[in-house]
């Protein structure tokens, strides 16, 4: 039987600029200790000893699983600019064919006589760089999001779309005066491919920096960072571990079942690949899928970054799953634009380090 223990919540910190900050301490069921066969295995977290010298967050401040956006006293009353909600079956319908649901809907003082713009706005507008204006006189930043729930970064609360990744692109909307319309998508391979066909300005979903998407499209200075994580079947591994095999690099080399369930269309099917070599990568398409070949012991495991492994542990609510940060393996999520919008690329890096819109989880 191998050490279990508590370790303490993991808290995570976004700042939304001018002193608010959204604070999220998600439970993390029972996390494997540092155990004697697995101590040496290169892909394992620093002991506990290290981690000691490391600084510390302070959460004690903050009640577990409640989270608040914006300044204290802030109104319920959404201020947020007009957002436009498309749908984008991509392969099945062309952008004409797009649905369209506005949330909200802002008409001007005197529709038959909008304001003009002074000479000044026009010297000023006839400055900016090409494709920053187009967005500007298209009046709206269509930013494309992979409609699956990833808190916190974006998810449907109260019948709302929410969360970090849904806030930043307000304030791009806002920064840049037009109205902000999400253009949504089933995956994030979709996401980014509507960039390269043109029907989305942005594409900003919870995506990994990755070599793959970097020969395709821009990708911005990173505003996120989280700790990639191994979900783990106990009992497989006690097997691999009963023959000898007491690291991870051995079980993904030498054990039979050497499986990772990996979700299609995400880039863990090649950071998979890239961590574990040996290891046949079996795709699917939703975790409930992944959660079954785990459980039914068909593949020994998973990775991940560890907020989704957070929410599968909770949803399982099972000792037969073991979770193992990796050593010095993070996911860097960035905004992504196309390669014809140099500019606005600049402008969201500049938005990003000047605003520190940056957010953490776990240690650096």
């Amino acid at each position: 039987m191998r050490k279990i223990s508590k370790t303490p919540p993991i808290l995570l910190l976004i700042f939304f600029g001018q002193g608010s900050a959204l604070f999220i301490t998600p439970a993390f069921p029972d996390t494997i200790a540092q155990d004697s066969s697995f101590s040496k295995d290169p892909f394992f977290s620093a002991s506990e000893e290290e981690e000691e010298n490391e600084p510390q967050a302070k959460d004690q401040d903050f009640p577990e699983s409640e989270a608040q956006l914006g300044p204290e006293g802030e109104s319920e009353e959404d201020p947020r600019p007009n957002t436009i909600i498309e749908t984008a079956n991509v392969g099945e319908q062309d952008a004409g064919e797009k649905t369209k649901n506005v949330s909200k809907t802002t008409d001007s003082p005197n529709p038959s006589k909008p304001p003009q713009a002074t000479n000044t706005e026009k010297a000023l507008f006839n400055k900016v760089a090409p494709d920053i204006k187009k967005v500007i006189k298209s009046g709206q930043l269509r930013v494309s999001m992979c409609m699956v729930d990833q808190p916190p970064f974006h998810y449907i609360e109260n019948g709302k779309l929410v969360g970090f990744d849904v806030e930043l692109a307000h304030e791009f909307a806002t920064a840049l005066g037009v109205k902000l319309s999400f253009v949504e998508t089933s995956d994030w391979d979709s996401a980014v491919n509507l960039l390269l066909e043109g029907k989305a300005d942005m594409a900003i979903s919870n995506l990994t920096l990755t070599p793959d998407r970097a020969m395709k499209v821009l990708c911005s200075t990173p505003y996120a960072k989280i700790r990639q994580c191994v979900l783990l079947n106990r009992v497989l591994l006690a097997r691999a571990s009963g023959r000898g095999l007491i690291t991870l690099r051995q079980v993904f080399t030498e054990y039979e079942n050497k499986k990772l369930a990996e979700e299609q269309g995400t880039s863990y099917v090649t950071t998979a690949s890239e961590t574990f070599p040996a290891a046949t990568v079996v795709q699917e398409t939703s975790w409930d899928k992944i959660m079954k070949k785990i459980l039914e012991r068909q593949c020994i495991g998973t990775i991940s970054d560890e907020i989704e492994i957070q929410k599968q542990l909770k949803s399982a609510q099972t000792m037969e799953l073991l979770p193992v940060i990796l050593k010095n393996k993070y996911d860097l999520l960035v905004v992504c634009v196309s390669h014809e919008s140099p500019q606005l690329l600049a402008f969201v890096n500049a938005y990003i380090e000047s605003k520190n819109k940056k957010c953490e989880v776990g240690k650096s």
